[in-house]
């Protein structure tokens, strides 16, 4: 029993400490990514799944317009104030300058409208699925109450664990350890 409950209680530090650096990681990165020249968002609807899924966290670098090809996936302002994160179809150098034609992989046509490249946020170098979720669920008191609830659980039940090997331990020690002779009771 007690070698049981040393695994379970080292694979609960385990999570714990896999829990503990993924948050810090994933706060410190989004803190760190405007620094570096980078800029961080996260996907809100489901119009580029499923290749960049909903909920995941892009990084974006910041090309010049003239650098934006044909299957990139850039994030740009529409004149809304909304931002959008689509794959470029096309490229087109118009009187008025360089527009691009964005589609959605999830969408059946492309959207309604060209896009002046000057729209352009960024150019997608990276993304992680599920991240984005996360990130926005620490951006929130209550998400933040969660996580650091989570661990203090974790935390908690480790503790326990390693109390209740202390007691077994203990006992096994005064009265020997428990031999079974085969024979049932």
């Amino acid at each position: 029993m007690s070698s049981i409950l040393k695994l379970v209680r080292r694979a609960l530090i385990a999570l714990w400490v896999m829990l503990l650096v993924g948050l810090v990681l994933l706060v410190a990165g989004a803190h760190v990514a405007p620094l570096v020249g980078r800029d961080i968002y996260i996907i809100r609807g489901g119009s580029m799944s499923p290749f960049v899924p909903l909920g995941s966290l892009v990084i974006d670098d910041r090309p010049a317009p003239a650098d934006i090809r044909p299957g990139d996936i850039v994030t740009v302002r529409l004149h809304d104030a909304v931002v959008v994160t689509h794959r470029v179809v096309r490229v087109a150098e118009l009187p008025a300058g360089l527009y691009l034609e964005l589609k959605g992989d999830a969408n059946a046509a492309s959207d309604p409208a060209l896009v002046p490249a000057s729209n352009v946020a960024g150019r997608v170098v990276a993304f992680a699925p599920v991240a984005g979720f996360i990130l926005a669920m620490l951006s929130l008191s209550t998400g933040l109450i969660a996580a650091l609830s989570m661990l203090a659980s974790l935390f908690l039940a480790i503790w326990l664990l390693e109390n209740l090997e202390g007691d077994l331990g203990r006992q096994e020690r005064l009265t020997g350890p428990v031999v079974g002779t085969g024979q049932p009771a």
